[in-house]
């Protein structure tokens, strides 16, 4: 697409090849929408179908290779609606060198799903804004391999009795996760607030140097990491309600009657009580191996 363009109401492309959005596109108004199909897509520069009323929505298909963005994706609303929706799917690896956003009244819905690789540089946000009882909006995040996030993922409510949203990370069977970023499902205004939830795995292995955050002001929510192989915490961080987080390994035996014995086939490393609050709980479960 060209330079740049600026349209009321819906955007829609379908190409046989490879789309390139080198140039600005934008859509506004109320319920608009932006959708490009095509064989790989490139965004280069800031794709908009942000909304002064009800939901927006952008959608990115690549049917045979790969989404690679430079530049910000956002379908957000400028108003007490609920937020929009970003979604993206490649046959291929997905690439976000820029933000995605769906921000508003309560937070979006943001998917991205890889055929490949999932590759996260930048923030991932589905925000709700300060309108009373907003929640978190959804950030799901699936590839068929390896899920890599260096940036910020977020689903906060900053609301007075605000619900943070969720937050899942799911690689494919022989897939890992490796967490370099902050994951961030909270909700901590200062009168009342409910944290969200996330969810890791299953995975093969998981590596967190990261943060995962799902507290709240008073009632703090839940994180899961589900692993297979290996959970490597070291330099990470996990903070969450009353109940703690919820780590789920392969268990090193199974029962006839299918209950776990024996604990984990790989125990977890990195879980101190400084960087863990409250403290994790281990719960050997009955997952299949890597490769089976």
């Amino acid at each position: 697409m060209g330079p740049g363009c600026c349209h009321c109401g819906d955007l829609a492309s379908r190409a046989g090849g490879d789309a390139v959005l080198a140039g600005k596109v934008s859509v506004a108004g109320t319920d608009t929408s932006i959708s490009i199909d095509a064989a790989t897509v490139t965004v280069a520069a800031e794709l908009s179908a942000d909304c002064v009323a009800q939901r927006g929505g952008i959608s990115l298909v690549a049917r045979s290779g790969s989404i690679q963005t430079t530049a910000s994706v956002h379908a957000n609303v400028k108003g007490v609606d609920p937020s929009g929706q970003v979604l993206l799917q490649a046959a291929g690896d997905i690439d976000l060198g820029g933000p995605l956003l769906a921000n508003g009244g309560s937070g979006g819905t943001i998917q991205v799903t890889a055929g490949g690789d999932l590759t996260v540089h930048a923030g991932v946000s589905a925000n709700g804004g300060r309108i009373e009882e907003a929640g978190g909006g959804s950030v799901q995040l699936l590839a068929s391999g390896d899920v890599d996030v260096g940036g910020t993922l977020s689903a906060r409510s900053i609301a007075g009795f605000g619900i943070g949203g969720n937050i899942t990370i799911t690689p494919g069977p022989g897939g890992s996760v490796s967490i370099d970023g902050v994951v961030d499902a909270t909700s901590r205004d200062a009168s009342y607030g409910t944290g969200g939830n996330i969810v890791i795995g299953p995975a093969c292995s998981v590596r967190l140097a990261g943060m995962l955050d799902t507290q709240g002001a008073p009632i703090g929510g839940s994180n899961a990491v589900i692993y297979r192989t290996s959970f490597d915490a070291t330099g990470g961080a996990m903070f969450a309600g009353q109940d703690g987080s919820n780590v789920q390994c392969r268990c090193a035996q199974v029962r006839a009657n299918g209950t776990c014995a024996g604990g984990c086939a790989e125990n977890p490393i990195g879980l101190g009580s400084g960087n863990v609050v409250p403290a994790a709980t281990l719960i050997p479960t009955d997952l299949s191996a890597c490769g089976s």
